[in-house]
């Protein structure tokens, strides 16, 4: 069916593994000092929408 060369197999058998520990480390990170994004999230776009009240939108996804 295939070559004899067992270099892909084994690429993806060591990839694999580096995404499964990479996703391990992360979730266990995430678990033990959590970011709360949304506050930051909301705080960017009240600043965005500074712009706005200055009577002319700056940013072309604020337009009506």
């Amino acid at each position: 069916m295939g070559g004899k060369n067992p270099f892909l197999g084994i690429a993806y058998v060591v990839v694999g593994g580096l995404c499964i520990v990479l996703g391990v480390v992360f979730t266990v990170a995430h678990l033990v000092k959590p970011r709360h994004v949304f506050p930051l999230i909301l705080e960017q776009i009240s600043t965005l929408t500074r712009f706005k009240k200055i009577g002319r939108s700056y940013l072309s996804f604020m337009e009506q």
